[in-house]
């Protein structure tokens, strides 16, 4: 900040998000009007995905529909929905609804290479994200202890690392024109400021459900690294 009388006048303002359960009543409520039943574990799993957005646990919803291409119903066929339904229901609500972000989420992920880099820490400061429970910000002792609870394949950064980027996580952003994520050094807490960006990350390329947090940790990162492979190949093709 260049204007010190700014100084202490500022202050994160946080917009709340949905609970689990106010989000189930919108699912309920729905499918109940088309005599629909699904059971209370696809409620939970669907709202708990919603990154406490309605918008998406509405998208999930209808695009079951959608993906059965029904578009008229009689409450007498009694439909019925199983989970792999809605797990890909979910995916294409991240490619579809979402697919306007594509390109800056891979410049987000894809454009601090890593070659510049001796640590990953960027693309694990997003993957702790992923870990339960659901959190739009972390404090720095949060992200220390999530860090360590990441499986024992990915390398862990050194504090010095840490700091550097949460240091400059504003700084790579603002180069590219993007603002997702945000670190408060005076709080001491990274901010995720799109909440659908955590969504996207989970269900983009994920086409069956996972329910174990290492086998999610690990897809998460095979994507990272699959889309920064690809995105070099690219700009050696286009040199050839």
């Amino acid at each position: 900040m260049s204007n010190k009388d700014l100084v202490g006048r500022i202050s994160h303002t946080e917009v709340g998000t949905w609970e689990i359960d106010d989000l189930k009543k919108i699912i309920k409520q729905g499918l109940k009007e088309l005599e629909v039943n699904i059971s209370e574990p696809q409620y939970q799993f669907i709202a708990s995905e919603s990154v406490g957005l309605p918008l998406i646990t509405q998208a999930i919803s209808s695009r079951l529909f959608l993906d059965k291409k029904i578009t008229t119903y009689n409450t007498k066929d009694k439909l019925k929905f199983v989970k792999s339904d809605i797990e890909t229901s979910m995916t294409n609500v991240a490619n579809q609804n979402f697919n306007v972000f594509k390109d800056i989420y891979q410049i987000l992920i894809t454009g601090f290479r890593k070659g510049a880099r001796k640590y990953n820490t960027y693309e694990l400061l997003l993957l702790i994200f992923t870990l339960d429970p659901v959190a739009f910000k972390l404090v720095r002792s949060e992200i220390d202890s999530r860090l360590v609870k990441l499986d024992s394949k990915f390398e862990k950064p050194p504090v010095a690392s840490v700091n550097s980027t949460l240091g400059s996580i504003g700084k790579l952003q603002k180069k590219n024109g993007i603002e997702l994520l945000e670190w408060s050094n005076k709080q001491g807490c990274l901010y995720i400021l799109e909440p659908s960006f955590l969504y996207y990350l989970r269900w983009k390329d994920i086409n069956t459900g996972i329910t174990n947090k290492a086998d999610l940790l690990a897809k998460l990162y095979a994507i990272i690294n699959q889309e920064i492979s690809v995105e070099i190949k690219k700009k050696v093709d286009d040199k050839t």
